[in-house]
């Protein structure tokens, strides 16, 4: 029935439709595209793509990283050359230095003591101690030095002294230089004034700087100056020199309540107990007394 339908339908068809139809029975159209098929082979070529820009992106890098390296490296050589020295001196170099209230003992490379008064510093090479012993003060230190063939030398600014064992102790401050001997003998040399004077067991020496060296003089007190004992000693001092040194000795303030007193001139032995002993017995030298006021100890 379907097929007299069909005849029926061609059988009305004009001439030049019938021709058509017969045409397009000979066409062979392509087979329905597969959307899956598509989009894998679209996606397999977007890889290959990205594959070769990065390949391309790799190789404009390579070069900018390895000269990067090459910088970095010769920076770092530039710095290991720069930094070894440093190093080494820092290393090689023993500083010590003290604060207020502190008193430090250190031993040298040669069985040597030091100690170091408060408000003090301390140097010296240790890679050399072989060949030279020599050491660098500031400020007041006290030596037990072992005998040997080398000298042991202590420089302080323009001041040099110079012995081979024996026990002293050495003070420059407030533009004063002090050099006093228990034991021994040692030379002191002024570099400015070209003056050189030895001294005895015994005896000290003491002169500002810029001054030449004075002739040697007996100690005052036996273990002059005797702060290593837990004592302070002063010899025909200033009392505003005295009260410098109670400070660094406690780590206080002491002033003076009128400058008239700064002209007093102490001598004695000051026990260090506390630092109420010690400004008790010093308002006993000098006649004078003291008080405590906002964190100040006032003598008037």
């Amino acid at each position: 029935m379907g097929i007299k339908k069909r005849n029926k339908y061609f059988d009305n068809l004009s001439e030049d439709e019938k021709t058509l139809l017969e045409m397009s029975k000979k066409i062979k159209l392509p087979k329905p595209i597969d959307s899956g098929v598509s989009w894998a082979r679209l996606e397999s070529k977007l890889d290959a793509i990205d594959e070769k820009q990065s390949e391309n992106s790799m190789l404009k890098v390579r070069p900018q990283l390895a000269q990067l390296r090459l910088t970095f490296a010769i920076s770092f050589a530039i710095l290991l050359l720069v930094l070894i020295p440093v190093l080494y001196v820092q290393s090689n170099l023993v500083q010590i230095s003290t604060e207020r209230g502190e008193i430090v003992s250190h031993i040298l490379p040669d069985g040597s003591l030091i100690q170091l008064s408060a408000e003090s510093a301390l140097k010296y090479k240790k890679s050399s101690w072989k060949s030279e012993r020599n050491v660098k003060i500031k400020g007041e230190a006290y030596f037990d030095v072992e005998k040997g063939r080398i000298p042991f030398i202590v420089n302080s600014e323009n001041l040099i002294v110079t012995v081979l064992g024996t026990q002293f102790n050495v003070k420059h401050r407030n533009n004063m230089i002090e050099v006093a001997v228990n034991e021994g003998k040692v030379q002191v040399s002024d570099v400015v004034q070209e003056r050189h004077v030895t001294l005895l067991a015994g005896q000290m020496l003491r002169f500002a700087d810029g001054e030449p060296p004075r002739q040697p003089q007996k100690l005052p007190f036996v273990n002059y100056p005797g702060w290593t004992e837990n004592k302070l000693m002063f010899y025909q001092d200033n009392l505003v020199n005295v009260c410098l040194e109670i400070e660094r000795r406690f780590n206080v303030q002491v002033q003076l309540s009128n400058q008239e007193l700064a002209d007093i001139i102490v001598t004695g032995v000051l026990k260090t107990d506390s630092i109420d002993s010690v400004l008790s017995t010093l308002s006993i030298l000098i006649q004078q007394q003291y008080r405590f006021e906002k964190g100040i100890y006032v003598i008037y």
